[in-house]
């Protein structure tokens, strides 16, 4: 019998070679700070903080006719499956104290897009991996040639004396997308 599947059954973390060595040397002091060996670079300190993530959903608008009776039909539009795709992937993270991890997504925003920077895409691809309920990889969805589009804002908030719990998203849009099933 085959059970629903469920939300946390998926497997993502950003790539160490996502992080240029200058952002890794910029942050190397804070990260030596922080107690214990579970942050030991700045990739770490994003895979620790990923709460989410959603993946592209497929859409069409179909093409609309009027026949002579004065109907309304509908077909199917004439587009690659490829060009169905949103092509977006959205990451949501946890602030973590000081916000640290709000501010290098800033940092590496900005290196990406800087025009100076000789690169146009991240130098890596993004690999979600989905299980099954004994952590089996059954699929991989596969995400190639990404650029970094945008970060969220945050808001602060002086009438506000909760602790809540922060978060912010990061977008990468794609140019090609894989779906690797793992079945063996």
């Amino acid at each position: 019998m085959y059970l629903s599947s469920s939300d946390n059954q998926f497997k993502f973390l950003f790539p160490k070679i996502m992080f240029p060595d200058e952002l890794i040397n910029k942050y190397k002091p804070y990260i030596e700070r922080v107690p214990g060996v579970l942050v030991q670079e700045p990739v770490d300190i994003f895979n620790y903080a990923i709460q989410s993530l959603s993946v592209p959903q497929l859409q069409y608008d179909p093409v609309t006719q009027i026949d002579h009776p004065g109907n309304t039909r509908q077909y199917r539009a004439h587009t690659r499956d490829t060009e169905l795709y949103e092509r977006t992937i959205t990451i949501t993270c946890q602030t973590l104290t000081g916000f640290v991890n709000y501010f290098m997504a800033i940092d590496l925003f900005n290196y990406y897009y800087d025009f100076s920077n000789k690169e146009t895409h991240l130098p890596c691809s993004f690999d979600i991996n989905i299980t099954d309920s004994e952590s089996h990889i059954v699929s991989t969805l596969h995400f190639e040639d990404i650029l970094f589009t945008s970060i969220s804002g945050l808001e602060f908030n002086f009438s506000s004396n909760t602790v809540d719990f922060k978060t912010f998203e990061m977008t990468f849009a794609y140019n090609r997308f894989e779906i690797i099933l793992n079945y063996k």
